[in-house]
């Protein structure tokens, strides 16, 4: 900013005698005088102001850029990771359903044939128990038979006996 000593009073008392106002004239020194002190600035001071603020721009711009590139780079990063762990989650609980599954169907399996050796084996009990039961039923009808025929023969011997009396034989 430009730097120079200047005179308020003799330039409001300039100011006053071109025509200008007593006001007019306190409010242009006024502004004279920041303008030398620095509180205005020149075109050159806003030029070199908007280099610097294009330079912050370029520079803030830059650094947005790193950052979203970094960023980028760790998102991707994770996401493998991310892809990575998942894909291996799902290998080990496919190996824990495979080996849950073997271990049911060998269970199952065991099952099913420790039922089927008691079905068989109930089976032949019930079957040789049934047969025994046949067995005793029919010597017992035989029994029965044979008594039954015998008091019938008894009964009918009388008549058998008037028969080969009658017939002579």
């Amino acid at each position: 900013m430009t730097q120079a000593s200047f005179d308020s009073v003799t330039s409001t008392k300039r100011l006053k005698d071109s025509g200008f106002s007593e006001d007019q004239a306190e409010a242009i020194t006024i502004v004279i005088q920041d303008w030398l002190e620095g509180d205005i600035a020149t075109k050159a001071d806003i030029t070199k102001l908007q280099n610097e603020l294009n330079k912050s721009i370029a520079e803030f711009k830059i650094e947005i850029n790193r950052n979203l590139y970094e960023f980028k780079v760790e998102i991707n990063r994770n996401l493998s990771e991310f892809r990575t762990e998942t894909n291996r989650n799902l290998y080990e609980f496919k190996v824990e359903i495979n080996r849950n599954l073997a271990e049911f169907k060998l269970e199952t399996n065991e099952n099913l044939i420790e039922f089927k050796v008691e079905t068989n084996r109930n089976l032949s009990e019930f079957r040789t128990e049934t047969n025994n039961n046949f067995a005793t039923i029919k010597t017992n009808f035989k029994w029965v038979f044979w008594i039954g025929g015998a008091i019938v023969g008894l009964q009918v011997m009388p008549w058998i006996q008037k028969i080969f009396e009658i017939s002579g034989l």
